[in-house]
């Protein structure tokens, strides 16, 4: 999943910060970073209500130039991010002229989700490009933006600064997907920026996150934002989420066996049995540690079936007491092992028997020294 980090107008309008923005957003393992540009010289038509002058008065003092924009461009992508910028208007495509090419991507804002021409016009350029979907229906965006569907990333969003829990309407993530768009991602303004994480789980492609140094800063995007300790942990959380939403069903890890092993009860032999023959309850007693089958797999899997090998007094019964692992190649696993330089863990009193059965050219081992582990 790609983490974009939304700079935004939390930089204030100082390059130092905007560059601490940028560094701190690749420290936090975000796939790219993305502004935000508008020419403010014929943006507004007036700004007689109180909103508009507000906003005005903040965008105006966070106001970067085109060159500045570029060099912070260069700097992000110096570290090995991917950079975006947010068009508000097709007018102010153009004013980048030659330099658009710096960008990796494109951003169409909620504000103008169905502005099929600005869209049109950034897809010219053959980059990838992003459309937020805030305040805006699911009928509208279908009979607009679908024709888009194989060339546009969508993104879920709510336009609220900031989105109060409760009204995020994640189930808008599947509906998005419903309609065959390429990727689909989240656009998030939350308060709580765990709601981020509840958002990954649907199968994001991107996400989108205001990044800032202080959520409690003056300014109108800061309170919808990540600080950089959140930051980290979404980065974190983005780059394992494939894998912590995946799933195998033949697979269980190291950990689990070994706590398996430590935690549960074996099945120790209470006398020898012979090959063939059928262990009864009263033929073991059940006792820590588990180095082998559990009494509940005996009962579901192995009861009254007859053993493939001869079992000794004091051993626990196996599963391939049972079952013969005619897949488990001895010259091949060891082949392998040997290419890659992979070692064996042993204790030294085994290391005869696994030297002789494997013939693996790496070993480890932790002897014990005067009361220190060599390791």
């Amino acid at each position: 999943m790609r983490l974009i980090a939304e700079i935004g107008i939390n930089h204030s309008g100082e390059l130092e910060k905007a560059k601490t923005l940028i560094s701190s957003a690749a420290a936090c393992d975000c796939w790219g970073v993305k502004f935000q540009y508008r020419s403010l010289d014929n943006f507004y038509a007036s700004i007689d209500e109180i909103g508009d002058g507000i906003l005005y008065e903040d965008l105006e003092k966070c106001q970067l130039s085109i060159s500045q924009i570029i060099g912070l461009t260069l700097y992000a992508q110096q570290l090995g991010l991917k950079v975006g910028v947010s068009f508000f208007r097709a007018e102010d495509v153009n004013d980048f002229g030659m330099e658009i090419k710096y960008f990796d991507f494109f951003k169409v804002p909620s504000a103008e989700c169905l502005n099929t021409e600005l869209i049109e016009l950034l897809l010219s350029f053959a980059k990838d490009v992003l459309v937020s979907t805030g305040g805006h229906l699911l009928p509208d965006i279908q009979k607009s933006l679908v024709r888009y569907k194989n060339e546009i990333t969508i993104l879920h969003c709510i336009a609220n600064y900031p989105t109060k829990m409760g009204n995020q309407q994640l189930g808008a993530i599947s509906e998005l997907k419903k309609l065959g768009f390429k990727s689909v991602g989240y656009s998030s303004h939350d308060e709580d920026f765990e709601m981020c994480m509840i958002a990954m789980s649907y199968g994001l492609d991107y996400l989108e996150r205001h990044i800032t140094l202080d959520k409690k800063a003056n300014g109108l995007d800061h309170s919808s934002s990540s600080d950089i300790a959140e930051f980290k942990k979404l980065g974190k959380l983005s780059n394992s989420i494939k894998a912590i939403m995946s799933y195998d069903a033949e697979f269980i890890n190291q950990g689990e066996l070994i706590n398996m092993q430590n935690l549960g009860c074996g099945l120790y032999l209470s006398k020898n049995i012979k090959k063939g023959s059928i262990v009864h309850d009263s033929d073991f007693l059940i006792k820590a540690p588990r180095l082998g089958i559990s009494y509940g797999e005996y009962l579901s899997k192995f009861k009254n079936k007859n053993l493939v090998h001869s079992v000794e007094e004091g051993f626990c019964l196996k599963s391939s007491d049972y079952e013969e692992n005619s897949n488990f190649d001895i010259q091949k696993l060891s082949m392998f092992a040997n290419n890659k330089s992979i070692s064996l863990p042993v204790r030294l009193h085994d290391f005869k028997f696994f030297d002789e059965t494997f013939e693996l050219q790496n070993y480890e081992a932790h002897p014990h020294i005067k009361g220190l582990v060599a390791v």
